[in-house]
């Protein structure tokens, strides 16, 4: 998937905690997300290609729980701006109708419009 092929992530007001629902490791805090993926800000690199059950802690009961468990795979990562922290892109590869609806949630009453939005390779 290119940069152009990839739909709009939207940004967040507020930045939950991602961690590997396996090992229990936090990975970051999740910066954008779309229903195909997410971005997720880090102070360590992650391995590519790699798939990771997620567990996303929610701001609020979403559709009966306080996180969300969702399989991903990494796709790309970065030094951000700010050399103290790594940016990794997330592909979902199942979604459920439940993480769908905790998604378009999430979007809907916490993005913001970010005047310099720009898809991150």
């Amino acid at each position: 998937m290119t940069a152009q092929d990839r739909p709009k992530r939207e940004n967040l007001t507020f930045y939950p905690r991602v961690f590997d629902a396996k090992d229990k490791k936090e990975l970051g805090s999740l910066a954008d997300m779309n229903l195909q993926g997410m971005k997720i800000f880090g102070i360590r690199p992650l391995p590519l290609d790699k798939t990771y059950q997620l567990r996303i802690n929610l701001p609020v009961k979403m559709a009966g729980n306080e996180f969300m468990i969702i399989v991903a795979r990494t796709l790309w990562g970065k030094e951000d701006v700010n050399p103290d922290y790594w940016a990794t892109g997330f592909q979902f590869t199942e979604v459920s109708e439940k993480n769908e609806r905790i998604i378009r949630r999430l979007i809907e009453d916490y993005n913001f419009v970010n005047e310099y939005q720009q898809e991150m390779k």
